[in-house]
């Protein structure tokens, strides 16, 4: 583990961390990320990922939050019911998919 105190950065599997909190398993070939979302850099060689674990009755999730509404959005999966939820929870809120062009469809 690498703590870069002049760049406030800390390393796992690295002793050049890409972001904020860069865990490495393994050299992906990418040398920068960007600054809007280097908090958190998940690196492999092959695959990677990151596990949400909870019980069966309960919902791991991700949110995405804000001043004004701390669950802006979210992906949320509760496994006892098999459901898979992902979307606004903002009054007027909308679901938005991009291209590889990054056009709206």
């Amino acid at each position: 583990m690498t703590i870069k105190g002049n760049t406030k950065r800390v390393g796992i599997g690295t002793n050049s961390p890409l972001g904020k909190l860069h865990i490495k398993n393994g050299n992906s070939g990418v040398v920068s990320v960007p600054t809007w979302a280097d908090d958190l850099v998940v690196e492999n060689y092959w695959s990677g990922g990151i596990s949400i674990l909870t019980r069966d009755d309960s919902y791991g999730r991700i949110v995405f939050g804000a001043p004004g509404n701390s669950e802006g959005a979210g992906v949320y999966y509760r496994h006892s019911y098999k459901d898979m939820i992902i979307g606004t929870n903002t009054a007027g809120g909308y679901l938005t998919l991009r291209t590889g062009s990054g056009s709206q469809e």
